[in-house]
């Protein structure tokens, strides 16, 4: 037997055996990509169609393991449930926010639906301060104008986004380059705080 013949018996008898919830059929669909195995095998394992196995992919890449874990299997939440709150993730504030609520005693006592459903309104909540205000986008522009930076920082990420013509070429050269900027930025720090 193939590994794919194995991967796709496995699956078929674990949806013959339990009445798995879309998390867990989702999780499966991540551990068959992760090992390689294509959506036509990952379909076939599952017994689902193309869009299906789409969304349990997008939940698994999206939602963090932790967050996954930390709200448990869900038999009763569905799969447009889940990949509305897979979005959520897109902001990536929002990954530390539900680990530190799913951290709470008063919902770690509750049920796997009802830990999703606190959590799926907690991220909602327009209030909290982390949604409040997203700083704009700055921008660096050369002299001579060859070549612009668009710059983001949301709390623990920094993306930069060069346009020109070189940006190609510079996002490389950046790149490749990365360990003696780091290092040099270190020094740098080490030197200004007299360590």
């Amino acid at each position: 037997m193939t590994d794919r013949d194995h991967v796709i018996a496995q699956g078929q008898e674990n949806s013959a055996r339990a009445d798995l919830s879309f998390l867990e059929r989702a999780t499966f669909a991540g551990e068959l990509e992760a090992r390689g195995f294509d959506r036509e095998t990952i379909m076939a394992a599952l017994s689902a169609d193309k869009t299906t196995v789409s969304k349990m992919l997008s939940v698994v890449n999206r939602i963090p393991k932790t967050v996954r874990t930390g709200i448990g299997p869900a038999l009763a939440i569905g799969r447009d449930r889940w990949h509305e709150l897979a979005t959520r993730f897109d902001e990536p504030a929002n990954e530390d926010r539900a680990m530190e609520f799913l951290a709470r005693d008063r919902v770690k006592a509750r049920a796997p639906e009802d830990r999703f459903n606190l959590v799926s309104s907690h991220l909602a909540r327009k209030d909290a301060p982390e949604a409040v205000a997203k700083p704009a986008p700055a921008e660096w522009v050369r002299k001579d104008g060859p070549v612009r930076a668009s710059i983001k920082t949301t709390g623990r990420q920094y993306t930069i986004a060069l346009k020109s013509a070189d940006a190609v070429a510079f996002g490389a050269y950046i790149t490749q380059n990365l360990d003696r900027l780091y290092e040099a930025f270190r020094t740098e720090n080490a030197d200004k705080s007299g360590d």
